[in-house]
Formats: structure tokens, C-alpha cells, sequence
């Protein structure tokens, strides 16, 4: 039998954005983007405390309120060092529970159709093989989440100090050979072509669309049924696809800075 493990996750949240200023207080529906995320992400199967990990500002205090509220410990800490900031909240959640978490799960809060099913199955896997770091692959862009071992997290924190490395978090860990790794597929690639972040002005259009075409069903619709809804409205990806391709092209540009 196995040593029984805990796993946490943290929520990386912040106010400031240049291109959606307040982007995860935006309402969609009838609450704001990150109660969405929240609410999804303490309904992961295995996963037993949520933390809200924000910028250590006065402009923080709403994104901590509704944390409170929305049933999740809420951490401030650097703003511009993700990754301290991800350790620290770590060991802030080991003082209030008293026990130090064995795993950490990443999630960013402008995912507001996160799949608590898909990040759960993650877990299953990721655990059951006793890997270092976990993710999922080809499942709709707003799906996203990674698993990692709190020593893992640990070890990335005292080791790297490129920039690129602090701000996003795991990418020190994407390059680190000899690590025990799961991926948990979708059964074909549905990323390019389902853009579901909030992180443009188009993005919320799209968001604040589907959610008013679908109705209270999109708050417990498989995420499968989501991409059958916008198969049949295909006028709904034309509203941020283009965002779908500057996305990519910054991605390819912060994983090629990590690598100098």
C-alpha cells in the first residue's frame, strides 16, 4: 500500500495586466472570473486545500476578500517572483494546516472553465506513477494545470535565478533532465482551436458570449459538451482567434529567453 500523500493547489492571481487591467474580478455570469476558478478548483478530486497566491499590495484586498469568501486560504507575497512566490504560499498553507503538502498543483485564475474532472485525472496519474511533474496536453487552452512535488518546487526556488524562471514558475522544471514525468492527453489536440483564458479583451468577449449562449448549464457542462456547443457556433472562435496566435508567438519567445 502507499504512503498516503496530500496535494494542494495554488491559484497564481494578480489585479495588474496590461492588456485586461482586472481581467479575474471581470464578472461572467453571475460572479467574477476567479470565484469560477476557485470554485472549480476545490472540487478537484485529490486535491485537499486551494490558495490564492496574490501580490503582497494594497491592491490585493479584493482578490483576498473574495478568496475568504469562496472558501480558499488566500497568500500575499512578491509580485514579480511567481516562483518565490509559489513557495512561499506553500509553506504559509503547512502553517495553517500544520502539515507540509507532498504536492503542489499550478493553476493560473484566468482559467474560469478550469475542468475540476480533467485536473483530478491528473492527479490519479501523476500519483499512481510517482512522477516529479505532471500537466496536461491538448486539452482546450484555459484547461491548463501542472502537478509537482513540493521538493521539486523547493529545489527549482533555490536554483534558478532567470528571470523568465521566477516569473513563470515551472519553467526551470520543463528543462531539468532526469525527472519522472506524466502527461495526461486529450484524445486528440483541441488547444489551438478552443482559446477558453481570459486574457485579452477579446478572450472576455468570447467568455461573456459563450456564457450567455450556454446559460446556468455551462456551470456543470463536461468540458467535451463545451467544445460540441462552440463546434456549432463556429462565429464564437472568430471572436478571439487571433489572440490564439499572438499567444503562441509569445509563448515561443519566453521558453526561447529560458533557454539563454
Amino acid at each position: 500500500m502507499s504512503e498516503p500523500s496530500k496535494t494542494i493547489c495554488i491559484i497564481q492571481a494578480r489585479r495588474g495586466s496590461s492588456r485586461l487591467p482586472d481581467k479575474v474580478l471581470k464578472p461572467l455570469g453571475s460572479r467574477p472570473v476567479l470565484a469560477h476558478v476557485i470554485q472549480r478548483a476545490r472540487a478537484i478530486p485529490g486535491v485537499e486545500t486551494v490558495v490564492v497566491a496574490m501580490p503582497d499590495e494594497p491592491a490585493s484586498k479584493p482578490l483576498m476578500t473574495l478568496a475568504k469568501q469562496e472558501g480558499a486560504l488566500a497568500y500575499q507575497g512578491s509580485e514579480n517572483d511567481v516562483l518565490d512566490r509559489y513557495y512561499q504560499a506553500a509553506l504559509y498553507e503547512a502553517e495553517q494546516s500544520s502539515v507540509l503538502a507532498d504536492h503542489v498543483m499550478r493553476i493560473t485564475s484566468d482559467c474560469p472553465l478550469l475542468s475540476s474532472a480533467v485536473c483530478g485525472d491528473l492527479v490519479s496519474k501523476y500519483i499512481a506513477e510517482k512522477s516529479d511533474y505532471g500537466a496536461v496536453v491538448d486539452f482546450p487552452h484555459g484547461l491548463d494545470c501542472e502537478l509537482f512535488k513540493f521538493d521539486l518546487l523547493k529545489k527549482c526556488h533555490h536554483s534558478t535565478e532567470n528571470s523568465h524562471d521566477r516569473e513563470h514558475v515551472t519553467l526551470w522544471m520543463k528543462r531539468k533532465q532526469g525527472l519522472k514525468t506524466s502527461f495526461y492527453h486529450a484524445d486528440k489536440s483541441y488547444h489551438s482551436a478552443n482559446r477558453w483564458v481570459v486574457d485579452y479583451p477579446e478572450d472576455y468577449q468570447f467568455l461573456t458570449t459563450l456564457f450567455e449562449l450556454m446559460g446556468p448549464s455551462i456551470e456543470t457542462a463536461p468540458w467535451d459538451q463545451v467544445v460540441e456547443f462552440v463546434d456549432n457556433h463556429p462565429s464564437l472562435r472568430n471572436i478571439n482567434q487571433l489572440q490564439g496566435k499572438l499567444w503562441s508567438e509569445k509563448t515561443e519567445k519566453i521558453i526561447e529567453n529560458a533557454r539563454k
